[in-house]
């Protein structure tokens, strides 16, 4: 059992005093009052302390606005779900829920909640960790329904809204009202036990309650703060860490929650987390080479620097190959031609070389995509039994059946991407569709958007349709483990996280049937279905799947934990994680 303030100076303010720290020690249930509280000495060098890197995590810090890999890796340190996935295996374990039952139709679902986890506040100018009351089921309720409030600025409303009952409607009206939020099916049985009524049945709910969205939250300090509720000093907490500093587009640090239960915690030994936001690769890389962080995560290190540190026999044991879950894809825009019609989507998409395209844009990290959904998801076909992959003739035959054959009359047209291997998708495609099917090269301009939050906007369906991109390559991370997060959450019509503007069609029957089905055999059998009336010859192709995701990273030695699977599906465990704290100093020193 780890001891809840490792080796940290400690100074206790709580009437409880020396009793308090000696069950930090000894115990793995902490009985803990409102206002009891420990001051912490962040400077403490005896506090083992992670350096770690990524971007900017703005808004994403609420829980119920994240929705990148960032945002969601930030907000599962710092906040606890109903749920956890894994991080050794991404199976569902219970976090703040105990247990959970389902009522005989499959509509709804209860949840028994601990009653012993806190939220705790930290004052970062005292250094001061206070108890405010314990998480309840209202907590819940209130979460949830502000995930389907996207006047609020998230972007996981329709995802919660497919799910959740009346969370739709409160989603779809510009102005909700009091009644509509008091319809969404989630309810505080009592204090420890809350009822989820759900659109229709979810055999895989219980993975689906670890979703960010649908985080407890404390109302009374959101009714006091507004959106600022989340800023430092103001936040209160429950998850492993607490945010102590946040410097936009610098970096930001945590600290270990000292009453977090302790069965709750993972393995690990950190104490504190100091994240730089670097956005250059080659400025990332010489930080870890001269021992100033202790990993690069996978994707961010330079691609041209691959083959020298392969060579490299010093760093053979800190260079990872990681096959992930995650994928690139390119999303046609239906609502305007030219990808409002399906030969011109089929065409685009078999004529492109995904072999060579990942060769060119990524150094030959990954394999091709013909489908949406990786094969490691539950229910999803192998990677290359379905769809249509590169097909140059049968790519001309398609065209030549729109109102485009060889392009002629085919309009200008516009993307946005993101820097790096996407903006270089864009490159090589333009010269490939002008290769295959004759397309003018200057028919198609690009707009590179640096920062992933500020594309949402202009990709949203919510957009002026007009200043809307005709297509663009964007990527996908699972949220949860099963095929449904896929087909269902990116690309059914009326979830549309794909940007698509696709009209519904007989696939989404099957795509909702397919959710409802409970036998696994089956569902297989009905995901093989499915991606086959989306990407086969016959398929509407609402998208062009691109590459499963491969790439290297990098870890000291010194620091061990779940690496090649933590954070494949939902966020990353910093807890567990555990720093040999003497080699690290060694290293950082140079040593």
């Amino acid at each position: 059992m780890n001891a809840g303030v490792r080796n940290a100076a400690v100074r206790i303010v709580s009437p409880l005093a020396l009793l308090l720290l000696v069950l930090f020690v000894i115990s793995p249930v902490l009985t803990l009052a409102q206002d009891d509280a420990v001051t912490l000495d962040r400077d403490d060098p005896s506090l083992v302390t992670y350096y770690t890197h990524d971007g900017d995590v703005g808004v994403g810090r609420d829980p119920q606005l994240a929705g990148s890999t960032i945002t969601v890796r930030w907000v599962d340190n710092t906040f606890l779900g109903l749920t956890d996935l894994s991080p050794e295996t991404a199976d569902v374990r219970p976090e703040l829920a105990t247990d959970w039952s389902v009522s005989e139709d499959g509509l709804t679902w209860t949840f028994n909640l601990r009653d012993d986890v806190p939220w705790v506040s930290w004052n970062p100018e005292t250094q001061e960790a206070r108890v405010m009351r314990m998480v309840n089921a209202e907590d819940v309720v209130t979460g949830t329904r502000r995930a389907c409030d996207v006047r609020l600025g998230g972007s996981y409303g329709p995802v919660t809204a497919s799910f959740i009952a009346g969370c739709g409607e409160v989603v779809n009206s510009a102005e909700p009202t009091q009644e509509m939020f008091e319809a969404v099916g989630v309810r505080a049985v009592d204090d420890d036990t809350v009822e989820f009524t759900l659109v229709s049945p979810t055999g895989f709910f219980p993975a689906v309650a670890s979703l960010w969205t649908l985080r407890p939250v404390p109302g009374e300090l959101i009714d006091e703060f507004g959106q600022q509720w989340i800023d430092v000093g103001n936040a209160w907490y429950t998850g492993p860490f607490l945010t102590d500093s946040y410097t936009e587009g610098v970096g930001r640090s945590l600290i270990r929650n000292p009453f977090m239960p302790e069965d709750l915690r993972g393995p690990g030994n950190i104490d504190r987390v100091e994240l730089i936001v670097i956005n250059d690769t080659s400025t990332l890389l010489s930080l870890y080479l001269n021992g100033q962080v202790d990993m690069i995560r996978s994707g961010n290190i330079p691609e041209g620097e691959i083959g020298t540190l392969l060579a490299d026999t010093e760093l053979e044991d800190e260079l990872l190959f990681l096959t992930g879950v995650s994928i690139d894809y390119l999303s046609f825009n239906h609502g305007k031609p030219p990808f409002d019609d399906v030969h011109v989507r089929r065409a685009f998409s078999a004529a492109i070389d995904r072999t060579q395209l990942i060769n060119d844009a990524v150094n030959g990290l990954g394999s091709p995509m013909i489908h949406i959904t990786p094969p490691s998801m539950p229910g999803a076909p192998p990677i290359d039994e379905v769809g249509v992959g590169y097909n140059p003739e049968w790519a001309r035959e398609q065209l030549a059946l729109s109102p485009y054959p060889d392009c002629e009359g085919f309009p200008e047209v516009f993307s946005v991407s993101q820097p790096g291997r996407r903006s270089r998708y864009v490159e090589f495609l333009v010269q490939q569709w002008a290769t295959v099917l004759g397309c003018d090269p200057a028919l198609f301009s690009n707009e590179v958007i640096e920062d992933f939050s500020n594309m949402i906007p202009i990709i949203s369906i919510n957009n002026d349709m007009d200043q809307r991109p005709h297509w663009h390559p964007i990527g996908w991370g699972p949220d949860y483990p099963d095929s449904n997060n896929w087909v269902g959450d990116i690309l059914k019509c009326d979830i549309d996280n794909a940007f698509t503007s696709r009209p519904c069609s007989e696939v989404d029957d099957l795509i909702q049937a397919a959710r409802e089905e409970t036998d696994p055999a089956t569902r297989t059998e009905m995901y093989a279905q499915i991606e086959d009336m989306l990407f086969g010859e016959d398929g509407v192709f609402p998208a062009a799947p691109i590459r499963l995701a491969a790439s290297y990273a990098l870890y000291q030695t010194y620091l061990d934990g779940p690496i090649e699977t933590d954070g494949q599906v939902g966020g990353e465990h910093w807890d567990w994680y555990t720093i040999d704290a003497e080699a690290q100093a060694a290293v950082r020193a140079g040593a």
